[in-house]
C-alpha cells in the first residue's frame, strides 16, 4: 500500500506538510454537517474502491450508470518517482513510471455492498500521471437501489457557481486541531468555482486537461483567499486524499449534476499569509470537454 498512498498524497496533497490525512472543513464547523450534505440523496451515486474486506479506502468513484463508476486515474496506477526542481527551485516527485494495480484485490462499494471490476478504460491521453485523470471501470454486475449521476450535457458554470465536493475521505479541520474518526462514510462541502486552467503547470503536465480550481475561503479573512470573493461557504471544503475520484455536483433547478471528478490539491507559500490550509487550492477534472469519450466508453 506504500506507493498506493504515496501516489494519493502526491496528487491529493501535493506539497502540503501535514499529519495524517482528511478532507478539511472550516475550524468553526462541526464534522456532522458535512456527514449530513453527504447523506443527501442527490449524492447517493458516490461510492468508494478499497479491499475485498472493506477495509482500506483507495480512492473514491461515481455511478454513472448501472454497470460502470468513474474514478480519477491514478486512483489505479502504482507509480515511481524521482525527485524533480522546478525553475524556481521548487523541489517535486515526478513520475517516472507505472502500472495499474491488481484489480482482482479491489471492490468497489456501495451501501455495505461490494462489486469486482472486471474492465477498465482510462483516458488515452493519461500517461505518468499527467493528462486527463479520468477512468472508467466496468462492474462484475449491476448495483441496484442507487441512482447514477446526471453527467450529460453538464452546464458551462460561470465563475463563482456554488458546487458541492463529495467523497469519502475522514475529516479535519483546516488548523489541524481536531479530527473526526476514521469511519469509511461519505461526506461532502461546498465550495465555489474560483477559475478554471488548461493545465497543471506544478505536475509539468505534457497533455493539457481541463481543470476547474477552488481554494479554500477563511470565514472570518479574506485576505487569505488565492482566488475569487474570499467569501467563505457554510460548508466550506478542501478535499485530500480519500476523496480522488470522487464527484463534484452543480445543484439547479433541473437536478445535481455531474460536471467534475476530484483530483488534486496543493498549497503555494508565495507571499500570501496563511493559517493552516486556509488559502490551499483544489481541482477537479471538468466532465464537459470529455463527455464524448465517455459516452464512447460506456
Amino acid at each position: 500500500m506504500e506507493n498506493r498512498v504515496g501516489l494519493a498524497l502526491f496528487l491529493l496533497s501535493l506539497l502540503i506538510p501535514y499529519s495524517g490525512s482528511g478532507g478539511y472543513i472550516r475550524h468553526d464547523a462541526t464534522a456532522d454537517a458535512y456527514e449530513a450534505l453527504g447523506a443527501q440523496p442527490e449524492l447517493q451515486s458516490v461510492g468508494w474502491i478499497g479491499d475485498k474486506q472493506g477495509e482500506t479506502l483507495l480512492g473514491s468513484c461515481v455511478l454513472v450508470d448501472s454497470l460502470h463508476v468513474l474514478t480519477a486515474a491514478h486512483n489505479l496506477f502504482e507509480y515511481k518517482f524521482q525527485k524533480h526542481r522546478l525553475a524556481n527551485g521548487e523541489e517535486v516527485e515526478k513520475v517516472v513510471e507505472e502500472r495499474i494495480l491488481p484489480l482482482g484485490f479491489l471492490r468497489v462499494w456501495f451501501n455495505q455492498k461490494n462489486y469486482e471490476i472486471v474492465d477498465w478504460t482510462c483516458h488515452p491521453d493519461y500517461r505518468l500521471g499527467t493528462g486527463p485523470d479520468l477512468m472508467l471501470l466496468k462492474l462484475n454486475k449491476p448495483v441496484k437501489n442507487t441512482r447514477p449521476a446526471q453527467w450529460g450535457n453538464s452546464p458551462t458554470l460561470p465563475k463563482g457557481a456554488k458546487t458541492v465536493w463529495c467523497g469519502y475521505s475522514p475529516l479535519m479541520d483546516a488548523n489541524f486541531k481536531r479530527t473526526f474518526g476514521p469511519e469509511i462514510k461519505r461526506r461532502a462541502g461546498e465550495n465555489r468555482i474560483d477559475s478554471s486552467m488548461a493545465y497543471l503547470g506544478w505536475l509539468n503536465w505534457g497533455k493539457p486537461s481541463a481543470l476547474l480550481l477552488a481554494d479554500m475561503d477563511h470565514p472570518e479573512f479574506k485576505s487569505m483567499s488565492r482566488t475569487g470573493s474570499g467569501e467563505a461557504l457554510p460548508l466550506e471544503y478542501l478535499s485530500s486524499s480519500g476523496d480522488s475520484g470522487g464527484g463534484v455536483f452543480f445543484p439547479d433547478s433541473n437536478g445535481w449534476k455531474l460536471i467534475g471528478i476530484i483530483h488534486a490539491n496543493r498549497i503555494r507559500r508565495d507571499g500570501i499569509p496563511f493559517q493552516g490550509l486556509y488559502g490551499a487550492e483544489m481541482t477537479c477534472t471538468e466532465l464537459a470537454p470529455f463527455s464524448d469519450w465517455l459516452s464512447g466508453a460506456l
